[in-house]
């Protein structure tokens, strides 16, 4: 995936940490039919690529996926592991980790949570043969959380998913914010404004439904109405989804407060956004969500 991707850029830093620990390390990339994957290491640590065969996302939320390319991805690994960490979403990974446990290519099984979509399937996605998907998906929904209950381990990047998720698994969660690359951002750390108008700052996969950007932008308006003015910028978004954006922002009256940037690379973030509140308007509070 792109080395901006929040997903690739939380498994970076974990894998350099990792090494850093003299762990032996091995990256498992599941590459679904016809599409390009370009295999690199930053670190030293080894690099496996393997076919990976899925029933259609939309379809089921896929604990069934994996089983047509189980066989192509345990091919695929040279040798048995002591541990699996599995990084969520994608979902898949879980559900790939949970079969490797099960037929004892790995140890111990380890889950890494960024966001709760495996648990908001059916509730985000509208479906073609509504009952049957929403069916399948619930039955999704309720494996991957028995897949979070045998795990052996479970990760959280903030306090509110490991409050969510303790329940479900039955066991304590632990919090590592933001995927540990807290020197890329800990420098900025003590920056704040206070006076108003507040600037917040969205960055993540605008594309993504569970992301939940049009709620964003109802916010936006139903404060505007309160009588707080709050300007949004929203970071990744470009093309078809940006014109859509653009006419609910219209639609709702706050297109003005709503500004679309496009695609800002990873490692430019903090530099990024702190420009905003010393150039551009330096009398903002920040306010800053990465999915």
């Amino acid at each position: 995936m792109p080395e901006w991707k929040a997903c690739t850029v939380r498994v970076l830093y974990l894998v350099r940490e990792l090494l850093n620990k003299n762990f032996d390390v091995c990256v498992l990339i599941l590459k679904y039919p016809h599409e390009k994957i370009c295999i690199w290491n930053l670190h030293g640590e080894e690099v496996t690529l393997a076919k990976f065969i899925s029933i259609p996302r939309r379809l089921v939320l896929e604990p069934l996926s994996p089983l047509p390319g189980i066989a192509f991805i345990a091919k695929s690994l040279d040798k048995c592991f002591d541990v699996a960490i599995a990084t969520v979403p994608p979902h898949d990974t879980a559900f790939v980790a949970y079969y490797l446990k099960k037929l004892s290519y790995v140890d111990k099984l380890i889950v890494d949570i960024r966001g709760t979509t495996p648990s908001l399937m059916p509730d985000v996605y509208g479906y073609k043969f509504s009952r049957l998907q929403l069916l399948l998906s619930t039955f999704g929904v309720e494996f991957y959380h028995r897949v979070l209950r045998v795990a052996d381990a479970i990760v959280a990047i903030t306090e509110g998913f490991a409050k969510y998720y303790e329940p479900i698994a039955g066991k304590p969660i632990y919090v590592v914010h933001n995927g540990a690359d807290y020197e890329l951002f800990s420098k900025y750390s003590n920056t704040t404004m206070s006076n108003y108008p507040p600037l917040a700052v969205f960055v993540g996969d605008v594309e993504a439904k569970y992301h939940l950007v049009d709620v964003m932008l109802k916010a936006v308006s139903l404060l505007g109405r309160k009588g707080l003015d709050i300007r949004l910028r929203i970071i990744g978004c470009s093309s078809k989804v940006k014109e859509y954006y653009q006419g609910l922002a219209k639609s709702l009256g706050v297109q003005d407060l709503i500004e679309f940037v496009g695609v800002v690379p990873y490692f430019n973030l903090p530099r990024y956004v702190l420009s905003l509140i010393h150039i551009s308007e330096p009398t903002r509070p920040l306010y800053i969500s990465y999915a």
